[in-house]
């Protein structure tokens, strides 16, 4: 289903300026979902991504992250397992 996600919504990721201005924040979406309107690069998108905790582990997700962030001509850096865990300790 992911991938289904990242393939129908090239737009969104291609030099994101959304994805770029916080990694927290993509953590946060991939974990608990994203349901509303938001503004990449000038275009408004408003579609459901759905949460995928419990069925994507910290590795995953960090791995699935650092590859949206260095595809589609972004070149973000890298999302760490530490990063992951972090960032959903947060969240409880």
């Amino acid at each position: 289903m992911l991938g289904a996600i990242l393939v129908n919504n090239d737009a969104f990721y291609r030099v994101s300026d959304f994805l770029k201005a916080d990694k927290d924040r993509a953590v946060r979406i991939v974990t608990k979902g994203l349901n509303g309107p938001v503004t990449v690069n000038g275009a408004t998108f408003n579609n459901v991504m759905p949460p995928h905790e419990g069925t994507l582990s910290q590795d995953q997700i960090a791995d699935v992250l650092t590859y949206v962030m260095n595809e589609w001509g972004n070149s973000f850096g890298t999302v760490s397992t530490a990063d992951v865990k972090r960032v959903q300790g947060e969240l409880k």
